[in-house]
Parts: structure tokens; C-alpha cells; sequence
């Protein structure tokens, strides 16, 4: 506390250092009225905490470090969502001309929330961990429905329930000391050490997602310079040279510079199971499965079914592989 001096006529406050003794306005030469006044700075200085409410703070303090740091588990599977979108978006663009435009829009979409959701998981954690349990959850109860296992699944369940109960404990702890370092940092207070984790956060963000653009421009860039040709007139090409059972019309279909080698293949096969240089006449070609720069077909015979590949090498469809087995006892 300290002293002042106020003067009745002008109204004039002075600061004395007693009341001891009788002092006077300097400008009007009356007396001052002595009072206690408190000072500035003790008015402004924090009234110390009891031992206990010390001991309850640092306390809660410690755990919600630890609560922030379990948090930080979703955004690891935030970064593992980014990467799987990735790889998936590069695998659909490797599949040719016939583009699964739902699935890549998919994959966009989850690499576009990535970014808000790990922002918000520094903010607002409990509703992003919440939700993405519900979600997950869901994914694992439909592949349970639909017969597979889950086990990848069950594990991202496990491990979003203890995110989401160490994301509500920060919650309330934050909602109950909203003057700690953590809680303060979660409402976006841009202290010098909180400012400076969100810009590294920023940066890694943007690296990682300029890796995805590129990744992804360069696949689609890979697939445009290897598209391929439609392989159906291919097939029908090969359904009737096999009919005709004509070795060097067959052997046209192998790769460059192993024509011959693939007609000494068809004739070897006429020899070894005495077709008499005849092939067992095919009534349809059947594709079961057509795979980018892939394609497995089957001639239908009335011996049975004669598997066989084409593969796309750059230019043109040749045939791969084929297996005469499966019509090994057939007799012309």
C-alpha cells in the first residue's frame, strides 16, 4: 500500500511518503487529505495457489500430455488412410482405358479430408475420433457379414476406442483448466512453441501432399503412354487361325522375333498327342478375366476348355502362355 496526497481545492493527488506531517499542494498551497491507496502492481500480481490445487494442476497437466499424445495415434492412421489412397488411386490408373471412375473419386475425396482432419485433430480431437470409429467399426462389421475376417480392421477399431476415450479425458481436463499450455494450444492460441509444431505440421502436410500429386500425375502419365488396344479383335483373330490349325498363322501371335518358336511350339503339341496336324475345333473364346495389360482367355472345345494369356508388350496383344493339357486325350 502506499500513501496519497489530494488537494481539496484543485483536486490535485500527490504521492507522500508519511502522514506524519502536514503537506501542501504545490500549486494552491493547501493541505492534502492523507489516504492509503493500493499500488498498481499489487493489484496485478497473481494471488499464489494453495499446495493442493498446485498439486491437482500439475497433475492434470501430465495427462493431458499424454492424453495429446495418444490423440496423435489417429493422425498416424490419417496418414496411413493418405498412403493407402494413394497406392489404391495408383493401382486403379494402372488398369487401362476402362477407368472405375467411382473408386478414383473415392480416393481423391480421402486425400482431401486428410489435411482438415488432422487439422482438426489438433483442435477438436473427440468428434474426428468418434467418427472414425463409427466408421471403421461399420467397415469391420460388413466384412464380418460378408464372410472375410477383419482382423485389419478389428485392430484400427481397438486402437480408435482408446483414441477416442484419451481424446474425451483431454476434453474435459481442457474444458475444466482452460489456462493450461495444452488447452490453450487446442483453442488455437498461437504461443511461440504451439505456432511453431503447426508449421511443421503445415509443411509436412503440404510435402506429403505434393508426393501424392506427383505420384498420381506420374502413374496416369504412365498409363496414357501404355494404352492399350482393344483385345477383341485380337481374339476373334486367334479363334479362327486356331480352327484352321494353321502353325505358322498361330505363331504370328507371339512376340516379336519368336514367331517361329511359337509355331514349333503348336506343331511339337500336334506331335506329342497325335492330332495328326489337327486342333481340336474351338466353338467360342471365352475371357474370364481381363486385367490392364492383362487377359486370360479359354477356347471352349467340344474336349473341354484349353486355357491361354495374351499380354499387352507396348504395341501390340501376344500370346504368352497356353495349356494344351486340359484336351491332352483328344482324338481328331
Amino acid at each position: 500500500m502506499e500513501l496519497r496526497g489530494t488537494c481539496a481545492r484543485c483536486h490535485k493527488t500527490y504521492r507522500v511518503p508519511n502522514a506524519r506531517k502536514e503537506w501542501r499542494c504545490k500549486v494552491c498551497a493547501e493541505p492534502l487529505t492523507i489516504r492509503e491507496a493500493e499500488r498498481a502492481s499489487d493489484a496485478r500480481a497473481p494471488q499464489p495457489l494453495p499446495a493442493h490445487e498446485r498439486r491437482e494442476r500439475a497433475a492434470a497437466a501430465s495427462e493431458m500430455r499424454r492424453a495429446e499424445k495418444g490423440v496423435h495415434r489417429a493422425g498416424v492412421l490419417i496418414a496411413l488412410l493418405a498412403i493407402s489412397s494413394v497406392l489404391a488411386l495408383t493401382l486403379l490408373l494402372s488398369r487401362g482405358p476402362n477407368y472405375d471412375w467411382m473408386a478414383i473419386a473415392g480416393c481423391v475425396i480421402n486425400l482431401a479430408l486428410c489435411v482438415p482432419l488432422l487439422r482438426m485433430l489438433r483442435t477438436n480431437p473427440f468428434p474426428i475420433a468418434f467418427a472414425m470409429t463409427a466408421m471403421v467399426t461399420l467397415e469391420w462389421l460388413l466384412a464380418i457379414q460378408d464372410g472375410e475376417s477383419g482382423n485389419w480392421s478389428l485392430i484400427q477399431v481397438l486402437l480408435l476406442l482408446s483414441v477416442t476415450i484419451q481424446a474425451h479425458r483431454l476434453r474435459s481436463l481442457a474444458r475444466k483448466y482452460p489456462d493450461l499450455y495444452v488447452a490453450r494450444r487446442m483453442r488455437g492460441e498461437h504461443l511461440r512453441h504451439a505456432k511453431r509444431g503447426a508449421d511443421r505440421t503445415r509443411r509436412w502436410i503440404a510435402i506429403a501432399c505434393g508426393v501424392a500429386v506427383v505420384v498420381a500425375g506420374g502413374a496416369f502419365a504412365l498409363v496414357q503412354f501404355n494404352q492399350t488396344d482393344d483385345p477383341a479383335p485380337v481374339l476373334a483373330r486367334f479363334h479362327t487361325a486356331w480352327n484352321r490349325a494353321n502353325v505358322i498363322d498361330l505363331g504370328t501371335f507371339g512376340q516379336d522375333g519368336s514367331e517361329d518358336k511359337l509355331a514349333a511350339t503348336f506343331a511339337n503339341a500336334m506331335a506329342s498327342f497325335h492330332w495328326n496336324l489337327e486342333l481340336p475345333a474351338a466353338s467360342a473364346v471365352r475371357v474370364r478375366t481381363e486385367r490392364g495389360t492383362d487377359v486370360d482367355a479359354e477356347l471352349v472345345t467340344e474336349a473341354g476348355a484349353i486355357p491361354f494369356r495374351f499380354s499387352w508388350d507396348g504395341k501390340r496383344w501376344v500370346l504368352t502362355s497356353i495349356r494344351f493339357t486340359a484336351v491332352k486325350d483328344w482324338r481328331p
